[in-house]
């Protein structure tokens, strides 16, 4: 099973492309179910953002108490291996390489260290 975990934050893929999270310690029901443009091999989820991908692209995901924002998608120089998420930045590693990056906007001029 494919999944990913933050804090108490739980997410995993219910289908071939449909991702569910949750948090079993919040009183109200946190159960959210979306939909993403592929079938993930990889996938990082934080306290807000969610990132699933597959070979070199990754795509976003600001997670909202009742829905999911597209924040949009980005392209890395090589295979990616897995990425990790929290508050507005993503690290990626990729040929043995971590870049991190905002996450906000994904676009290729975006600030990377």
């Amino acid at each position: 099973v494919l999944g990913a975990a933050c804090l108490t934050r739980v997410a995993y893929l219910t289908s071939l492309t449909e991702v569910t999270t949750f948090d079993p310690v919040q009183q109200e029901a946190s159960i959210r179910r979306g939909r993403v443009p592929v079938e993930p091999q990889f996938m990082g989820v934080g306290a807000d953002l969610l990132a699933v991908g597959m070979n070199n692209r990754v795509w976003f995901f600001e997670l909202h108490e009742d829905r999911w924002e597209e924040l949009g998608d980005r392209e890395y120089l090589g295979n990616v291996r897995s990425v990790s998420v929290t508050g507005d930045y993503a690290a990626v590693l990729f040929e043995d390489k971590i870049q991190l990056h905002l996450v906000d906007g994904c676009e290729e001029g975006d600030e990377s260290r």
